[in-house]
């Protein structure tokens, strides 16, 4: 169907009402717009409780981060059949990242986490966007009501909604027409529905048909007598908000439970030129409350009071983050720092200092490669001589026992007072000890060509890049980037790139942080900053979290195999046993292409006219009943086995509902067809097929077949 038509039929109501909207639509239907200003996400996103959840799967980070305030990326393996799957969530209440999950005790058969504590093993990335364009109510958390769109001068759209309702062990009398009519007319009459002229008619074989016209839309009314079964065809193209009426109406008229029902709903087409157009414009869809609104940072995050001073909120940051982030206690950093004698280098201090760094490695910036603002471009034999200086440096501090380089430098540290000369010089660095060349760096799952053993190397496989910037404005974007090209240097999961600000009234330090091999770093990194708030009162911001590359599955095999058996199908089987398919119903939806030949009630009653006679069908009713509605119209046919409503909009939409009691998919067909010769230039753009009958019936009496046991019951009784 029409995706973008349909969230437009959905009643007012149900905006803002979900705890939770699952989305899985294609790329195209997803671009689709369902007002001008309003695509399919951002319609969908509208249907969320403040405190709701919206999920997509696939790779939506980013257009989901345009949207709400937290958006995540969750990405688990060992998915049967497509090796891994990935989803994105978002919220504009709920923090994914420090929000405690709840375990709502619903049994599954897939097992991704052993343990709900352990949730932060399948996040994979994250983003906090406090300037995202929320869409909420206009008067919502005091916000002045804004000037609402204005009125359209003139209908734009002529939507429709067709409900299709089984209406089983009915009580009620269905052997004769009119005793039919004389129980739902008065019901819809009663629901705020205006009748204005109604067809009985009793089939020789037993049962009736009867079409009831509205001024809002119409019904049709089938019954089978014998299995106490009536089917409904509600279609209404105004009043959409009466549907629900309709449907308790009609139940209770032939004496149906409710429970017993089922029901779905067809978006189809509607009428120009109805008076009430502009109300029905209003009871539907989301164009009330499709107005954005900023959220400011101060709903955000709230900022305290705390004396810290920069250089001591640093130096705490650093601290707690090397004790919780370090994968070992022995280990080797290296420091960038700025020029010798000129900084004070004050992260030296703190790592000399940390229990879990074993040695730690100043290096401090070259004299001739300090880039001053304003001053000549550095040369490039200056940066490659001070490259080389850096490289014997580091070479020295790890050889030992021969040629072996058995101290391996597993974390950096960019000390506040380091150039960025330093951070590219020590990027290249890193970048060939761990033999990527610079070309391959970004390529998925390339194989890289090895340059020496890892016994050459000096950096360590997994690495922890801390990089404190206390003024975060521009200047100092590339500490970032600099934590980011670690990203892509290690090309694996488990990989984080994290970018979290430390705030008082006084004091903001942002943190770029990037570690690789620690599954569990979500869950550490939230207990870093807790202790950071904790030590210093500083309240801490995620701003987003990147993470690795997916890992590639060769030969993948699950380790999460199901059959049906593991599965209760007894309720489905029942179903299947039990359902009895009587007719075939087939909804045609037409359209002429602009610039074509216009249409008129004489054509399209000629139409009709054309493709019953071709197909040999007598009414009993002759001529068709033709009802003349506001541009358009309605024409109902019936026979004495099956029967047909077209609808003409007025402009350019064509809807035909045809019953059959045989099934029979090419007699459809060939109506369709017979019914464009008078107008060839008209296209199919949706066609519906479904069976009618008892037992919740899902499928025709060809896919029943005998009812042989299935494979998937095999196993019940």
């Amino acid at each position: 169907g029409d995706g973008a038509k349909s969230l437009l039929m959905l009643p007012e109501e149900y905006f803002g009402t979900f705890d939770m909207v699952l989305v899985d639509l294609s790329e195209t239907v997803m671009s689709a717009k369902v007002t001008k200003g309003l695509d399919i996400l951002g319609a969908l996103a509208l249907l969320l409780k403040p405190s709701g959840i919206f999920v997509k799967n696939e790779l939506y980070l980013e257009k989901m981060a345009e949207i709400f305030k937290h958006s995540l990326q969750i990405h688990f393996y060992d998915v049967s059949v497509i090796c891994s799957q990935c989803l994105i969530l978002g919220s504009n209440t709920v923090d994914f990242i420090q929000t405690e999950p709840t375990d709502h005790g619903v049994p599954t058969r897939v097992t991704v986490l052993e343990n709900i504590t352990d949730h932060s093993k399948v996040m994979h990335s994250y983003t906090q966007n406090p300037s995202a364009q929320t869409i909420c109510s206009a008067a919502k958390d005091g916000q002045e009501e804004e000037e609402s769109d204005p009125e359209l001068e003139e209908q734009e759209s002529s939507p429709g909604i067709l409900l299709i309702l089984e209406a089983e062990n009915a009580a009620g009398n269905l052997e004769s027409a009119d005793a039919v009519k004389s129980a739902i007319v008065p019901a819809l009459e009663k629901a705020g529905f205006t009748v204005t002229s109604t067809i009985p008619y009793d089939a020789p074989d037993g049962g009736a048909t009867v079409n009831v016209f509205l001024q809002e839309g119409y019904v049709v009314a089938r019954t089978l007598p014998e299995k106490k079964y009536c089917a409904f065809d509600v279609h209404l193209w105004s009043a959409f908000s009466k549907l629900e009426n309709a449907k308790v109406a009609l139940l209770e008229a032939v004496q149906s439970d409710v429970d017993t029902a089922s029901k779905f709903r067809i978006v189809a087409g509607g009428m120009f030129g109805i008076q009430s157009w502009r109300e029905d414009e209003k009871s539907r869809g989301p164009q009330n409350i499709e107005q954005q609104c900023v959220v400011s940072d101060e709903q955000v995050s709230a900022v305290v009071d705390s004396a810290v001073s920069d250089s001591d909120a640093v130096a705490a940051i650093l601290e707690e983050s090397l004790s919780g982030l370090l994968p070992e206690q022995n280990a080797v950093a290296l420091i960038l720092c700025g020029a010798e004698g000129e900084s004070s280098c004050d992260s030296v201090n703190v790592l000399n200092k940390h229990a879990s760094v074993q040695e730690a490695i100043p290096v401090w910036a070259c004299a001739n490669v300090v880039h001053e603002t304003g001053g000549a471009k550095i040369a490039s034999h200056e940066l490659y001589a001070c490259e080389q200086h850096v490289i014997a440096k580091l070479r020295e501090f790890s050889k030992e026992d021969g040629e072996e380089f058995v101290k391996k430098i597993g974390v950096i540290v960019v000390d506040p007072s380091a150039p960025i000369e330093m951070a590219q010089i020590i990027h290249k660095i890193v970048g060939k000890d761990k033999n990527i060349p610079s070309q391959k760096v970004n390529v998925i799952h390339k194989k890289m060509t090895a340059r020496g053993s890892k016994k050459s190397r000096v950096f360590a496989e997994d690495m922890l890049v801390l990089a404190p910037m206390v003024d975060s404005g521009t200047k100092n974007e590339w500490r970032l980037i600099f934590a980011e090209k670690f990203r892509s240097l290690i090309l694996k999961e488990p990989g984080f790139l994290t970018a979290i600000q430390y705030n008082s009234s006084d004091t903001s330090v942002d943190m770029a942080t990037f570690l690789s091999g620690d599954e569990l770093y979500i869950h550490h990194m939230n207990q870093v900053a807790s202790n950071v708030h904790e030590r210093t009162g500083l309240s801490s911001l995620v701003k987003s979290i990147e993470g690795g590359l997916p890992t590639f599955q060769d030969k993948f095999v699950s380790a999460q195999t199901f059959k049906g058996t593991d599965y209760d199908n007894q309720a489905t089987y029942d179903q299947w046993l039990t359902q009895e398919p009587w007719g075939h119903q087939t909804i045609i939806q037409m359209v002429l292409p602009p610039r074509s030949r216009a249409l008129t009630t004489k054509s399209v009653q000629s139409m009709l006219d054309k493709a019953m006679s071709a197909l040999e069908i007598e009414t009993t009713l002759a001529p068709a009943e033709f009802i003349n509605v506001a541009d358009g119209c309605v024409i109902g046919a019936t026979w004495s086995e099956g029967n047909a409503i077209v609808l003409w909009d007025g402009r350019s939409y064509i809807g035909i509902n045809l019953f059959t009691k045989e099934v029979n998919s090419e007699f459809a067909s060939e109506f369709a067809d017979n019914f464009r010769t008078v107008n060839p230039n008209l296209k199919v753009v949706l066609r519906d097929e479904m069976p009618r009958g008892t037992g919740r019936v899902v499928n025709f009496a060809s896919d029943i077949g005998d009812r042989s046991r299935q494979y998937w019951a095999a196993e019940l009784p």
